[in-house]
C-alpha cells in the first residue's frame, strides 16, 4: 500500500511530501502556536526525522528560533507562512519534525 500527504505554503513556492503517515495529529496550545496561528491552538502533523521531503527554492526559506527553545521554525520567505519546525532534543539531534495540517493540499492512500 502506498500513501503520500502533500502540503504547501500559500504562494505554492514551497512544499512538503511525505509517504510516510503521521506519528500524530494533535492540537497544539502551546503561546508560539496560538501566537502564529492567531486562534486559541493550531493543529500539527508530527513526522520522525527524514519523513519530510522539503522542496523550497534556493533562499526560499528562513529559520527563526528563540533562544531558550528547541523548535526551529522553518517559514517561506515569500508568503511567510510557517511551512514545518524542527523539534531538537537535549542532545542536539533532531527528534520530530512537525507540518500544520492547515497546509495538508493533497493525500492518497493507494
Amino acid at each position: 500500500m502506498h500513501f503520500k500527504m502533500e502540503y504547501s505554503c500559500i504562494c505554492g513556492a514551497c512544499t512538503v511530501t511525505s509517504n510516510h503517515k503521521p506519528m500524530a495529529v494533535y492540537c497544539c496550545h502551546c503561546s508560539d502556536c496560538q501566537k502564529s496561528s492567531g486562534t486559541d491552538y493550531q493543529v500539527n502533523a508530527r513526522f520522525k526525522p527524514g519523513q519530510l521531503k522539503i522542496n523550497a527554492p534556493e533562499g526560499g526559506l528562513r529559520n527563526f528560533r528563540k533562544e531558550e527553545s528547541l523548535a526551529e521554525r522553518v517559514y517561506c520567505r515569500t508568503c511567510q507562512v510557517r511551512v514545518y519546525v524542527d523539534r531538537w532534543g537535549q542532545d542536539g539531534s533532531l527528534a520530530l519534525q512537525v507540518v500544520p495540517v492547515g497546509l495538508l493540499t493533497g493525500g492518497r492512500e493507494d
